[in-house]
């Protein structure tokens, strides 16, 4: 009985490794995170690195249930990723940078209060905030 390309995929996840992860896409394919890194699913057994449009050329395969480094290294860091309560899988990236440049471009006054000093110093300190949400798909009915 042969089985579809998912279905062996599916199977194959159950391998040892430890830092892998295979979230499925509305598409029907799957993202495969690694070690950190996130690679999209090309054809059946490749994977690619997400970040390929910037020149990456990492990649891995599927070879009898073993995921096996194909290409060169990654020429990035790992992207920072976290699944939310709602088990959605969300890309995160520091908001510090265009917060500053956005306040910088519209406080031409010197600051008079200690409140206003308050909230600009709370608009430059360093945090995450949700990129966007890659792999859960979304309803109709929350976009709205």
């Amino acid at each position: 009985m042969l089985m579809n390309i998912n279905e062996r995929i599916e199977s194959e996840m159950k391998t040892e490794i430890r830092d892998v992860q295979f979230i499925p896409t509305e598409k029907g394919k799957y993202i495969l995170v690694l070690k950190g890194f996130t690679y999209s699913q090309v054809g059946g057994r490749f994977f690619y690195c997400s970040s390929k449009h910037m020149g990456c050329r990492a990649r891995v395969r599927l070879v009898a249930g073993k995921l096996v480094a194909m290409g060169d290294a990654h020429n990035h860091p790992p992207p920072s990723h976290a699944r939310c309560g709602n088990g959605a899988f969300v890309q995160l990236r520091p908001r510090s940078h265009a917060l500053s440049s956005l306040a910088a471009a519209h406080l031409t006054a010197p600051l008079m209060s200690q409140r206003a000093a308050l909230a600009l110093h709370a608009l430059n300190l360093p945090r995450i905030a949700p990129k966007t949400d890659l792999w859960n798909p979304s309803t109709s009915t929350e976009k709205q």
